[in-house]
């Protein structure tokens, strides 16, 4: 067999160079564009059995996907021990390796800080010369969506080693990749500091958010306004609300129904501490339902809005993201049972994540909603804000929610679960007293929307400081320093 011709140091820069034409933008005269193939490898990991206990829970750090999450890996949630290691094909990180996944999330990357295992979704860049690591994971963090664009897969998305290879990397001077992460490091850094504070803020607000409600619903907020105003009696809370249910049932059944429903219900043992009586969801709104999505005369025009779980926003209804519309004809025949109208209240049944609730708003005279989403109408006597507030407050879903955690692969909530949703019914005027606290107690819902903003803006600018970096944007670069070509022309000499 003949023996394969070993190419020159010119054929082999040739080889390992990207042509003018192929080049994704201008850098510096002194940096050179090359494939990520030509200046490093991969080396994949490995998964120790399972079923043998003595492979698991020792004292090596074993990555998966879920674990890279941060510019640095210092901790992984799994572990293995030497058994293990010696008896897998998993790989061994040490502090300085960048990991890069390439299966399930193709694209993420973290930098060791300690040894760490790395199972078969992740690949441990092997660098054949001097790159700084942060500047590597730089490059990976910028070229994030353009990697998983490249990942094909039905089930499980994934990147090949030759596609990896095969992508443009402008490698600079040695000397200038350290200033560059110098800068990234120094502005990070600052930026990481303002998001964190950020993030407290947004928490604390949260938590805030959450004490405020439950006081709300349990009377708290409102126990000396209840001592200094004259209110309904519980009987005629219970017979007006009784009155009106009866008044919108659609036919006879359902007038039975909800009948037996008043009938079998029992102010004795339906009574809170606070002197509110907890009636179910369907006792104090028109028919509980969800909507449907037409196999037809659906787009982004149209005559009807049609609402998706994506529309509701921060407890808001968002419609101008990938707005929908149904026609009159479809909005008053097939999905006629689901027409919306302002002031209604509407949420995800289907999830995660689940708590998506939202008032509709007038800027239409009718709505239609798809079958992720549940309407309710309340009565007259029962104040439409007032039961949108006690839908958001958290503890009035938390035992359907905990009752769907029980269930394998579940985060749904059923009509029959929504429709017997227990709301605690406080007199009109103190739902109307309740609703006024709240919304001036949660004006400042705005302020904690502008730091949600400001996240994200963070990490915007964090993009953009890479995107300048990999151009050679950021002042640092020297030109009399010597061009990186002799840096690649060195780990080619190896080849030949």
């Amino acid at each position: 067999m003949a023996k394969k011709k070993k190419l020159s140091l010119e054929e082999l820069l040739k080889q390992a160079l990207v042509k003018d034409e192929d080049k994704p933008y201008d850098v510096p005269g002194n940096w050179v564009w090359t494939r990520l193939g030509a200046v490093m490898s991969l080396q994949g990991g490995g998964t120790p059995s399972k079923a043998v206990r003595e492979f698991w829970n020792g004292s090596i750090l074993w990555a998966s996907v879920k674990d890279i999450k941060d510019r640095y890996l210092m901790q992984t949630e799994d572990s293995i021990t030497e058994l293990g290691f010696q008896n897998s094909s998993t790989f061994l990180a040490v502090p300085g390796d960048v990991i890069l996944v390439t299966r399930i999330s193709p694209g993420k990357s973290s930098i060791a800080s300690v040894d760490v295992a790395i199972n078969q979704d992740l690949k441990v860049i092997k660098k054949k010369l001097p790159i700084n690591s942060l500047f590597l994971w730089g490059y990976f963090t910028l070229m994030i969506s353009e990697i998983e664009n490249m990942a094909s897969g039905t089930t499980v998305k994934g990147i090949t080693a030759e596609k990896v290879h095969s992508l443009p990397f402008a490698l600079p001077p040695l000397a200038e990749q350290q200033r560059i992460v110098d800068i990234i490091e120094s502005l990070f850094e600052k930026l990481d500091r303002a998001k964190e504070l950020a993030q407290h803020a947004l928490d604390s607000f949260e938590n805030r958010k959450s004490a405020i409600l439950h006081k709300a619903f349990t009377g708290e907020l409102t126990r000396k306004w209840r001592e200094e105003n004259k209110i309904d009696t519980l009987d005629k809370i219970y017979e007006t609300i009784k009155e009106q249910r009866l008044i919108i049932t659609k036919n006879g059944k359902d007038k039975k129904d909800i009948s037996e429903l008043f009938d079998k219900w029992s102010l004795e043992d339906n009574l809170s501490d606070n002197g509110w009586i907890k009636l179910k969801a369907k006792m104090i709104c028109d028919t509980i339902t969800c909507g449907n999505t037409p196999t037809e005369n659906i787009s982004a025009e149209g005559e009807i809005p049609f609402l998706k779980v994506y529309n509701i926003v921060n407890n808001k209804i968002d419609f101008d993201y990938k707005s929908q519309f149904i026609n009159e004809s479809t909005h008053t025949t097939k999905l006629k049972s689901s027409i919306l109208q302002p002031n209604d209240i509407v949420m995800n049944i289907v999830g995660p994540p689940l708590r998506k609730i939202a008032i509709i708003p007038n800027n239409y005279p009718f709505w239609n909603m798809n079958q992720a989403i549940v309407r309710f109408r309340p009565i007259d006597y029962v104040d439409a804000k007032y039961l949108f507030y006690c839908l958001i407050n958290g503890e009035t879903l938390d035992e359907v929610i905990n009752e769907t955690k029980g269930v394998v692969g579940q985060a749904n909530i059923s009509i029959t679960q929504s429709r017997n949703l227990e709301i605690p019914i406080p007199p009109i005027q103190e739902q109307q007293e309740i609703v006024r606290i709240l919304d001036n107690l949660l004006a400042n819902e705005q302020k904690a929307k502008e730091l949600c903003n400001v996240i994200d803006k963070i990490d915007y600018m964090k993009k953009a400081i890479l995107a300048r970096a990999f151009r050679g944007e950021l002042g640092t670069n020297n030109p009399d320093e010597e061009s990186a070509l002799e840096l690649l022309k060195e780990v080619l000499k190896e080849k030949i």
